[in-house]
């Protein structure tokens, strides 16, 4: 069965570039933390990829190595209760 199947580094490697695809520069913030947090999203990716059966990757070990202070915002904030239909 290990015959069919695909290595984990490409399988993570097809991932990267298929978000780096969906996903604006701009996603990861500004200056030196842009390329901090895109490879730190990388490296959880990888992270992610390589999980067993059982294990679990949470948002908070996803979220470390990010520096969210650099992330755009949005001025705006849709307010469902607000809007006209």
């Amino acid at each position: 069965m290990l015959k069919h199947s695909t290595p984990p580094a490409m399988v993570s490697a097809f991932c990267r570039a298929v978000l780096s695809r969906l996903l604006p520069s701009e996603f990861w913030g500004t200056g030196d933390a842009q390329a901090e947090n895109k490879q730190a999203f990388d490296k959880n990716v990888d992270r992610f990829i390589e999980l067993r059966r059982f294990e679990s990757l949470s948002l908070h070990e996803v979220s470390q190595g990010l520096k969210v202070s650099f992330l755009p915002r949005k001025k705006t904030v849709f307010d469902p209760l607000r809007s006209q239909i």
